[in-house]
């Protein structure tokens, strides 16, 4: 944030500069961390409105990347009886309850 941010004046970022930030950023950093940095950079101009410092917060309403939802992985039988070994009773049943 502070390469793009750090000697811009609060009331002259626009929602309009968040954008176009969001969108470059996600072609250098990723999706991931441009949902982070949209998010870190709205905490904080929105704990600059709850201070009188700005009107309103621009980043509000700008679209950032939606989370992928990763690849599920379960346990098979021959893992889960593994895992349930190395635990102390009455762990291990728990853990043979639970998977």
């Amino acid at each position: 944030m502070l390469p793009r941010w750090r000697d811009v004046p609060l009331q002259a970022i626009t929602h309009a500069d968040v954008v176009a930030w969001a969108a470059d950023l996600r072609t250098v950093v990723g999706e991931s961390m441009t949902r982070q940095a949209v998010d870190i950079l709205g905490q904080c101009l929105a704990l600059a409105v709850r201070h009188g410092r700005l009107v309103r917060n621009v980043a509000d309403g700008v679209k950032r990347p939606k989370p992928e939802r990763g690849r599920q992985r379960f346990l098979t039988h021959a893992e889960v009886a593994k895992l349930a070994a190395e635990c102390l009773p009455p762990y291990d049943l728990l853990v043979r309850v639970l998977a």
